[in-house]
């Protein structure tokens, strides 16, 4: 294999490749990324046997040829180098790799059993555009539990045939976050996203435009993409049923600026010690949320927000983190808290897009 390319290309190729390989397997292949040629493109392609990623990028091919490189010292070198282009030349063992100024030459890893990713033969078929796909991820997958204990809870669940279109949603069991968007997925269809497939996938089509197709069946997703291909396996389990928690009624509700109450609540956290506890206290008759904190050994703070209040006055406390992480995906400048009571979840959503929910439950104050 000969080639010259960009430099910067192969960099950003290799970089989201990385992330699907597996350093950690006793097949010393799947640690590496297969560089492949074809028609004035180099393939690039990772695979750590739960997921992986394959994109391609235009080349100069002098010899056509395929190689296996180890990841990490890749990603390392191409981040050094400052050259715009760069030459690969494969040699026996090893890849040879060239800028103006600099070799490099990189032992290299058996390319002929390297996994290719696979074909889903039946399913389920759904085209999502990549804007309205990121918006939806990003705004529920950080609600889902980092814990493995219990998978189903571990994952972004995408539900299709509601009215309000393909629903999305994460939960740990403290918090939950929905959002919805229009698309054709046929209402039985559902899956789970695994939580840490879904992390890695946002930054690949963070750089992308256009539509990805999803096709899936009850074990399996692969996302196509003119320039790129993703698979990873799916969790097998039930998500909770959620919509039955979330409140119809509330009995306090209060609107307030969102960029307020976020640098607020930012500054409760620095004196909210180690449970991040902060207490929330609203006053219909003043208009005002006033949001306190203390700590044994930091100290205490609090501060006070106008804001429109309707129904009862209530104390309640919740995670700092929590609220904070809940308000990142609200769009709109203001944002409406929807109180259910006393040691009940509080509903935090946007007063100009209802296609996104939040529920938070309190902590019990000690």
């Amino acid at each position: 294999m000969e080639l010259t390319c960009s430099k910067e290309q192969l960099q950003k190729s290799v970089q989201l490749a990385e992330k699907h390989t597996n350093k950690q397997s006793s097949i010393p292949t799947l640690s590496g990324v297969l560089l492949e040629t074809g028609k004035n493109i180099l393939l690039i392609r990772s695979t750590d046997l739960y997921s992986g990623f394959e994109t391609k990028i235009t080349a100069q091919i002098k010899k056509d040829g395929y190689v296996v490189v180890p990841a990490r010292p890749i990603v390392s070198l191409l981040s050094s180098l400052n050259d715009e282009t760069i030459e690969l030349e494969s040699r026996s063992g090893s890849i040879h790799i060239a800028t103006k100024n600099t070799a490099t030459t990189v032992k290299t890893f058996d390319p002929e059993d390297f996994p290719k990713l696979p074909k889903i033969k039946s399913g389920h078929k759904v085209s999502f555009k990549t804007g309205d796909l990121l918006a939806n991820l990003k705004g529920v997958y950080f609600a889902a539990s980092d814990s493995d204990v219990k998978p189903e809870i571990a994952s972004v669940f995408f539900k299709g045939g509601s009215e309000s279109g393909v629903k999305t949603a994460a939960t740990d069991s403290f918090r939950l976050a929905e959002k919805s968007f229009k698309s054709p997925l046929p209402n039985t269809a559902s899956f789970l996203f695994p939580a840490r497939s879904v992390a890695d996938f946002v930054k690949i089509i963070e750089g992308f435009d256009g539509e990805v197709e999803f096709s899936f069946d009850s074990q399996h997703l692969l996302v196509s993409h003119p320039l790129f291909s993703y698979f990873t396996r799916l969790i097998d389990g039930n998500f909770p049923d959620y919509e039955q928690i979330i409140p119809g009624s509330f009995s306090t509700e209060a609107s307030l600026d969102k960029k307020s109450l976020a640098e607020s609540l930012k500054l409760a956290g620095v004196f909210s010690g180690r449970l991040r506890e902060v207490k929330m206290r609203a006053y219909p008759d003043d208009n005002l949320l006033e949001i306190s904190t203390s700590d044994s050994e930091l100290g205490e703070h609090s501060s006070r927000l106008p804001a429109q209040i309707t129904g009862e006055s209530i104390e309640i406390s919740f995670n700092q983190r929590y609220l904070l992480e809940g308000l990142e995906p609200v769009s709109s400048s203001g944002v409406i808290l929807r109180f259910s009571g006393p040691n009940k979840p509080l509903l935090i959503q946007s007063p100009e897009d209802v296609s996104y929910v939040y529920l938070v439950m309190p902590m019990k104050s000690a």
